[in-house]
Formats: structure tokens, sequence, C-alpha cells
């Protein structure tokens, strides 16, 4: 399972929290349930992208005491937070190798907070892809050599961009017909 990008699992953090409120642990705890077949992300890169957020003014802390424990850290969203959540949420993935990743997060939290977002956003990530697809197709015109290496690379990634528009098109089916 890949890593996921810090910019990304701090958004996902923000979604978790668009909720309630949470400490650490309750946040940590939700993304491996919710999100953890998809994604990996250690406790300790939880806490200190919590640590950020607050320092960045997207999510706000507070000490909570605890009868016998030390006092609990608080987050919630902040105005800022909220606003940051939604425009990663809207935009499509811009990379296409992190599409399985992150598009199935943005998807999961369209379906718990927004659900008349998916389709959207499955509609910007379908035209981002297509517009890939040109651009290959444009650069493969120079490569006259189809036995060349940088040939095979691009012919490669042609067939994975057209994979990636046919299930996108199946998710926004399956959107349009639940939604």
């Amino acid at each position: 399972m890949p890593e996921m990008s810090a910019l990304s699992l701090d958004r996902a953090l923000l979604g978790f929290l668009m909720q309630s409120p949470r400490h650490g642990y309750e946040l940590y705890a939700t993304f491996r349930r919710e999100l953890g077949g998809v994604w990996q992300a250690g406790r300790s890169q939880v806490y200190a992208l919590l640590h950020r957020l607050a320092a960045e003014g997207l999510v706000q802390a507070t000490s909570v005491p605890q009868a016998g424990h030390p006092p609990r850290r608080v987050y919630a969203l902040t105005d800022a937070g909220r606003a940051a959540f939604f425009a990663w949420l809207h935009a499509p993935v811009p990379h296409m190798r992190d599409i399985r990743v992150e598009l199935l997060a943005k998807l999961y939290f369209c379906r718990l907070l927004e659900p008349e977002a998916a389709a959207g956003l499955l509609a910007r990530q379908i035209a981002l892809c297509r517009c890939r697809l040109e651009a290959l197709d444009v650069a493969a015109v120079a490569v006259a050599d189809a036995r060349d290496v940088a040939a095979l690379a691009a012919s490669y990634r042609r067939q994975q961009i057209i994979a990636i528009i046919q299930w996108l098109e199946e998710c926004q089916q399956q959107a349009e017909a639940h939604g």
C-alpha cells in the first residue's frame, strides 16, 4: 500500500474533522478504519500533521482535562481549514499516479459530506485525464521510431490514462445512478 503525501493526509484529517472535533488518536483510528485499506500513515505522522495544521491556523487545538491522565488535545476545524478542505475536495488529482489513492479518498469524503459533489469531481478528473492523453498523443508524433524506449514508455502511460478514464466513467455512472 502506498504512503500518502503529507498534503493529502492533512486534507483527509481536515475531512474527518468536518464531522466533529476529535483528539489525535481518534483521528488516527478513524483514518485507519475508513481509509487504511487504500492509504497508510503512521500515528506519529498524523500527530506531526495535526501540529502543523494548528500552526497554519487550519485547526484549533484545545486541551481537555482527563481524570488520572494528562490532558488530551482535541482538534477542531477553523473556517480556513474548512475552506482548505473543500478546495482540495473539489480539485482533480493532478498526478495520474495518485488517482488510485487520493481520488478514492476524495470520493469517500464526497459520499460522506457532499454527495452531489462527486459527479462534478469525476467530470473534472476525466477532463484533466483527457488533456494529459492529448498531450501524450502530441508528444508521440515527435517520436518516429516505435522501437525507441521513450515511445514504449509513452505508449504505456497512454494506455494507463485510457484505463483510468474508463474507470472514472464507470465511477461517474455509479454516482449518477445513486445520486
